[in-house]
């Protein structure tokens, strides 16, 4: 599955290792700590959700569940404020 960008959807900052987005339809702050941050940087390269996986449970130590799990999560969420989607 591959995810990406609405950069329309919102306005972004990197603020001292912090990732902020603010909705361009409400004007809401989103702040992206950790390995949010990575996940993030990974969908300017490709958005496909098993390199993202992959690269986590390299850099991070965890295993792939976790990774798996986490990563869901975290582009369900973004998707659901409107910031990705679903492109493959």
């Amino acid at each position: 599955m591959i995810f990406e960008k609405l950069p329309d959807a919102f306005g972004a900052a990197e603020v001292d290792g912090e990732i902020v987005l603010i909705s361009a339809s409400t004007g809401e702050f989103f702040a992206i700590k950790g390995s949010g941050v990575e996940i993030w940087r990974h969908l300017d390269e490709s958005g496909n959700v098993d390199e993202i996986v992959n690269s986590l449970t390299r850099e991070f130590a965890i295993g792939e569940p976790t990774a798996r799990s986490e990563v869901g999560k975290f582009l369900g969420e973004l998707e659901s404020l409107g910031f990705v989607r679903r492109a493959g």
